[in-house]
């Protein structure tokens, strides 16, 4: 199973939501099954027992070390005495059956196989019949809440074409676990069948790269560069203005660097670095009619702070039309 970024299972938060959710339905389903599977066994065993006794001669007999015919003919009248009532017969007396001795069998098969129907099979198809109604209102009771981003992200994995993507990282390598977590939420932006290809780093003062003839252009900054018109905004211009019909641009400013990077420093000042950094690159980006997603790449395990960015990344894409042919946009 795939596990995103900060080293979060999302199994284990699906079933931490789950078990409470679903523990009153599954509970009267497996009440219900075995109720169900006793009635099935009592069913096969009164069903075998007159199967066999077309062809086969069942013979009754008794014995017992410790009681007289007398305290047997008392003990069935107790069990078999409902039965015997509701067939209209009394119950035979056991004494002519006491062994070495025995006798036909039928009255008793008849016997034991309408008490078995009152003791068990009854109960069992009514207790059968009641958690069965449980189940059906707890099955319309339980309330699934799914993220509002996970249609969108059902959408664009439902996609039958196979987008190219392409994240040019400028003057950054970013670590492992971010380029994983980017690869996922790109994958979730553009569809399952994506394919996302990390270009070779731009160094500081390099140049637009050359055009790419993909579905889909990233451009990835790190928050701990000081934004500059004259480098940055160069870049996103040239991007910008080369961009093909049909492809998409995003601006996306990893905050994991600086925060990392600062955070030693009181929880106070990490926040206003980072503020006002992330006020310059809005600046810079914005200058040249494109909008960034900031966020810090390492630390988005979590569905809420993953929808969130898949949301902020949707409705960045630039041209405004492309958004609208994504899914996410819907």
């Amino acid at each position: 199973m795939r596990r995103f970024a900060g080293d979060q299972a999302w199994e284990q938060d699906f079933l931490a939501a789950w078990i409470p959710a679903g523990r009153p339905l599954a509970s009267s389903r497996m009440s219900r099954t075995l109720h169900l599977a006793a009635l099935a066994m009592v069913a096969g065993v009164i069903g075998g027992m007159y199967l066999r006794g077309l062809v086969l001669a069942y013979q009754g007999t008794w014995e017992s070390t410790f009681l007289r015919a007398e305290q047997v003919d008392g003990l069935l009248g107790i069990v078999l005495g409902p039965a015997a009532t509701l067939l209209g017969t009394g119950v035979p007396e056991v004494a002519p059956l006491e062994a070495p001795a025995a006798g036909p069998a039928g009255p008793w098969i008849h016997l034991w196989a309408v008490t078995a129907g009152l003791l068990v099979a009854l109960p069992r198809g009514l207790l059968a019949i009641a958690e069965g109604l449980a189940s059906w209102r707890a099955a319309r009771r339980m309330e699934i809440v799914l993220p509002a981003a996970y249609p969108k992200r059902l959408r664009a994995s439902s996609s039958a074409s196979t987008p190219e993507v392409q994240v040019v990282p400028f003057s950054y390598r970013p670590t492992e676990v971010a380029v994983q977590s980017l690869r996922d939420l790109l994958q979730d932006l553009a569809g399952a069948r994506a394919h996302v290809r990390f270009a070779p780093s731009l160094e500081y003062g390099s140049e637009a790269p050359d055009t790419f003839g993909g579905t889909m252009r990233v451009i990835l900054f790190n928050l701990a560069q000081t934004p500059e018109l004259e480098v940055h905004g160069e870049v996103l211009r040239r991007l910008r203005e080369e961009l093909p019909d049909g492809q998409g641009l995003l601006v996306l400013v990893d905050e994991g660097p600086l925060r990392r990077k600062a955070g030693a420093l009181a929880t106070d000042v990490v926040e206003e670095r980072l503020s006002s950094r992330r006020r310059a690159w809005q600046r810079v980006v914005e200058g040249e009619d494109l909008a960034p997603v900031l966020v810090d790449l390492e630390f988005v395990g979590d569905v809420a702070s993953r929808d969130r960015a898949l949301d902020a990344m949707g409705g960045a894409l630039w041209p405004p039309r492309r958004r609208e042919e994504l899914a996410w946009s819907a």
